[in-house]
């Protein structure tokens, strides 16, 4: 169709670009099936990162990246090492910079928050992972209004 437009004048491209254009494109083609292909063979590595920050007796596990697969034991981990010498309640755990949770993840956030860990977030996406999991508690306030 770029030649048959170029032709009459619309658009101005060359063969060499024109090739260039449908390597791109194949290219990104690639690799997005690349992608597709590790993600359903199970091979795509999780990242996170957990910082642990304390300021006026609060405790705050920051926690970044995809909390999936084993990530989710390691947090598990981090939250019962901080919490076995402080109370649930002045520990909070900040999703703002959580990109994914998957559903080992989704049940450990559950259970810290019926053990009184306080769940955080600034961003859209942990706003509603914290929502999923306050649901039940959170609807029976709005019932009210």
């Amino acid at each position: 169709m770029r030649r048959q437009m170029a032709r009459y004048g619309h658009l101005q491209i060359t063969d060499l670009q024109l090739i260039e254009l449908e390597f791109q494109r194949l290219i990104l083609t690639l690799r997005v099936a690349t992608h597709l292909h590790t993600v359903a063979a199970g091979k795509v590595s999780a990242m996170l990162r957990i910082s642990t920050c304390d300021n006026s007796g609060v405790t705050r596990l920051v926690v970044e990246g995809k909390l999936a697969g084993a990530c989710v034991a390691e947090l598990e981990k981090c939250w019962r090492a901080t919490a076995s010498g402080k109370s649930p309640e002045t520990i909070l755990v900040d999703l703002s910079s959580v990109t994914w949770v998957d559903a080992a993840g989704k049940r450990l956030l559950a259970f810290m928050h019926e053990q009184g860990i306080g769940l955080v977030a600034s961003g859209l996406l942990a706003k509603c992972f914290i929502e999923e999991i306050e649901g039940p508690a959170s609807e029976k306030n709005n019932k009210d209004f």
